[in-house]
């Protein structure tokens, strides 16, 4: 009699899935965790990773004096070289200046007065020093007429502005202008006769030489005091130039030309377009301590990534705060301690001033 053939059960697929959860799944779950703490680890804690920041020159120029903006010579988004005009400003405050000429032109006068009870032979002195008071005389009457001459032309350019608008008679804008035509011819005039009196003296002192070797008086010594105060006054009266004090271009530009700014305050920021360091925060815990030479890695936040070694070149004495704009969501004060990195091996990285990057520290 023939044995019956039995064939295998087959085992159902949920069986067989049943079996592989129980059996390989915790492992691979394991060996997955596992992966994934050892690669935070790397990241996280054994390569300390921050933020930091690439920093480039930037300037706020202010106003030196009140006065004018007479020229703005760069608008936003320009770019200058170093020592290129920004702007310049022409003092708007000219009755400050009128009152200390005035002020200069009394003791002036009470010096001449002092002259006469000097003994006969100081007379030649006396009479030298009285043509030196005659120059400062002089030039006390040309920065005077340089200050009416700036009040005229601001008149001048308004009467100008107001006609053209039919705001105000043709005959009075004449009149402005005729008024500013006498005071400049006046100041040729005046400029002029100076240039033949300093001539003359020039001359005189040249000629006696053992009077300049003599010890100096009072009287002289007053004269120059004067003369250096009227020198002041008159590079006050010169217009203010400001420079770029770095190649860079102008990102922000705060008054029009033509306005009247304030002594301090701002006009405009200049920026520079060249980066110069990289300054970043290490937040607490310190898992590391860096030292100056210390090498780091740069990373972009760019798509394609790029990272470049480079080295510690100053490291902060505190914590300090930190950035509003560099620290972590959900912090309202967060400090860190500041490093400061070289740009040193990070030519080919096309970094911008103001870029955030990340900083890994081996």
């Amino acid at each position: 009699m023939n044995k019956p053939v039995y064939e295998p059960v087959k085992t159902p697929l949920s069986r067989k899935l049943e079996y592989f959860r129980l059996r390989y799944l915790p492992v691979i779950v394991f060996l997955v965790i596992l992966g994934i703490v050892i690669s935070l680890w790397n990241i996280r804690v054994y390569n300390p990773t921050f933020v930091g920041k690439v920093e480039g020159d930037m300037a706020w120029l202010a106003a030196p004096e009140t006065g004018v903006l007479t020229l703005l010579a760069a608008d936003q988004f320009d770019r200058m070289q170093q020592g290129d005009t920004l702007l310049v400003i022409q003092i708007a405050d000219t009755m400050q200046i009128q009152t200390q000429l005035e002020v200069l032109r009394a003791q002036i006068d009470l010096l001449r007065s002092g002259q006469d009870p000097v003994n006969n032979w100081q007379r030649n002195r006396i009479n030298y020093a009285g043509l030196q008071l005659d120059l400062m005389q002089e030039r006390i009457a040309l920065a005077t007429l340089d200050v009416r001459r700036q009040q005229l032309g601001r008149t001048v350019s308004r009467q100008q502005q107001l006609a053209e608008n039919q705001l105000v008679a043709a005959q009075e804008l004449e009149l402005a202008e005729l008024e500013l035509d006498l005071v400049e011819t006046e100041m040729r005039e005046r400029e002029t006769y100076i240039q033949d009196m300093e001539a003359l003296l020039a001359e005189i002192t040249e000629r006696d030489a053992s009077y300049s070797g003599e010890p100096d008086d009072p009287i002289r010594a007053a004269v120059r005091v004067h003369e250096r105060e009227i020198e002041a006054l008159e590079q006050m009266l010169k217009p203010r130039v400001v420079l770029a004090p770095f190649d860079g271009l102008v990102s922000q530009v705060l008054y029009p030309q033509g306005t009247i700014v304030p002594q301090g305050e701002l006009i405009l920021r200049f920026e520079s377009i060249t980066p110069r360091r990289i300054v970043g925060h290490l937040r607490q815990p310190l898992l590391v301590r860096p030292r100056p030479g210390d090498q780091v890695n740069i990373r972009t936040r760019t798509p394609d990534r790029l990272t470049a070694a480079t080295t510690v070149t100053r490291v902060g004495a505190q914590f300090v705060l930190i950035e509003e704009t560099l620290q972590r969501p959900g912090i309202a004060l967060e400090t860190g301690l500041p490093l400061e990195i070289s740009l040193e091996g990070l030519e080919d990285m096309p970094l911008v001033p103001g870029e955030v990057v990340d900083v890994i520290l081996p």
